[in-house]
């Protein structure tokens, strides 16, 4: 795994060795580099992480122009199960059987 393919090396760990801790830590790894990178990926990246840290901010900042209301019904469905539900770690579970994670 690299950060990108103009940061090759970083952290070089062989796909087949990156495990749970090596996600966890370069999740916070600050990127000197991506301030300054003209490579979109870095950006979508960057959306996702967002995505991570405030879910439902950032769906709503996403699919709307600031009202949860107007998100697509099928997001909020799918925010409200996955993120905002008391259930939400059965619905977590059931997904991960679904698709095999794990």
């Amino acid at each position: 795994m690299h950060w990108c393919s103009q940061q090759r090396g970083s952290p070089g760990i062989p796909l087949d060795r990156y495990k749970g801790e090596d996600l966890e830590r370069e999740y916070h790894t600050i990127k000197s580099c991506a301030p300054f990178c003209t490579v979109g990926c870095v950006h979508r990246v960057a959306q996702l992480d967002e995505l991570r840290d405030r879910p439902v901010q950032t769906l709503t900042d996403w699919f709307t122009s600031g009202e949860v209301q107007k998100m697509p019904a099928v997001v909020r469905a799918l925010a409200w199960m996955f993120v905002t539900s008391p259930h939400r770690d059965r619905f977590r579970a059931a997904a991960q059987r679904l698709l095999g994670v794990r």
